[in-house]
């Protein structure tokens, strides 16, 4: 059972006293399994709800990053040094999963232990905003270093789209951030380094 809305309803005749009001209309239908229905096509496979992208997961097992799965959002908590991810098949796509989690361990490498960067800056202020612009960049440093993704993400620019302020109040924020975001991007890949030597 659904509801169709057919529009508004005008309810009145006096134009004063008109209120606008959806019009709904039930409608239903009967559905069958398809193992009940004889001759029925073969139902298409169920998409994979857990799938992986084997290089992108050894590069951020290899940061040696504290992740827990299953939260309600993607954040980084410097008081604690984790990061908070929801389930991977919470994402549309895998790129997406992979350009969020990249994001997050961008934030993670500015830990005072790491690479130092201020992360207590309140949102919507230009500190803020110009961390998030080196995460957004950081993301796409590494998902292009993994060709995972040779061009941004378009979420990528959609993101950055929003930091317009920061960029129009500095002009040279972009330089800075890149420059954040280079020496971010070449942390998580000094842990591939290190990684490779402990194992061998």
């Amino acid at each position: 059972m659904f509801y169709k809305d057919l529009g508004v309803c005008e309810n009145a005749p006096d134009e004063a006293d008109k209120v606008d009001r959806p019009r709904l209309v039930v409608r239903t239908s009967v559905v069958f399994n398809a193992a009940q229905v004889e001759g029925a096509a073969e139902p298409a496979p169920l998409l994979d709800t857990n799938p992986s992208l084997p290089e992108f997961e050894r590069f951020v097992a290899a940061t040696g990053a504290a992740i827990r799965f299953g939260e309600n959002r993607a954040a980084y908590s410097p008081s604690t040094d984790t990061i908070g991810m929801p389930p991977r098949n919470h994402f549309r796509s895998l790129p997406g999963y992979a350009a969020t989690l990249a994001h997050e361990l961008i934030h993670w490498t500015g830990a005072k232990h790491r690479l130092d960067r201020d992360l207590t800056a309140r949102f919507g202020s230009r500190r803020y905003a110009g961390e998030e612009l080196v995460a957004e960049l950081g993301a796409a440093f590494v998902l292009a270093e993994l060709e995972l993704a040779r061009e941004p993400h378009p979420q990528h620019a959609a993101y950055m789209a929003s930091w317009l302020p920061l960029l129009k109040a500095d002009p040279r924020a972009i330089f800075t951030a890149a420059a954040h975001a280079t020496r971010a991007a070449a942390a998580l890949q000094a842990f591939q380094t290190t990684h490779h030597l402990q194992d061998a």
